[in-house]
């Protein structure tokens, strides 16, 4: 069966984007951002050092801003979910993005973008076991 794909799918992205009034990092600012933030990710030896209490805080900082860095056109909810699914199984806790309301991420993620992270945190307190 051979399936259609965009172009550029697979690839960072060469244009801005935006969603639901969120404006995502500029596109040519994307590896570089990405570059400080696994940077960072590595230098914590994957978060997996960590009492739970700031382990949860970290996850929750690192959806917020590996959200806003959105280094794809389409895709980079899945992507994400994914990785930070691995990435949390990976410190040895239990997690499963299908537990949490689509509804809840959305608001959490708009408000963690505009600075507010304390739904993001709650909801990463309740599904991190």
């Amino acid at each position: 069966m051979l399936v259609d794909l965009y172009d550029w799918s697979g690839r960072v992205r060469t244009i801005d984007i935006s969603k639901k009034g969120a404006r995502f990092c500029p596109y040519k600012d994307i590896e570089a951002q990405a570059s400080l933030i696994f940077r960072r990710l590595h230098e914590q030896e994957l978060f997996t050092k960590m009492r739970r209490t700031e382990f949860v805080s970290e996850v929750a900082d690192f959806y917020d801003i590996t959200n806003r860095l959105h280094p794809f056109r389409e895709g980079n909810g899945r992507t994400q979910r994914i990785f930070m699914t691995q990435l949390i199984r990976n410190a040895g806790y239990s997690f499963d993005f299908a537990d949490a309301d689509g509804d809840i991420i959305m608001i959490a993620t708009i408000q963690a973008a505009n600075g507010v992270k304390d739904l993001l945190r709650e909801l990463f307190t309740n599904l991190i076991y």
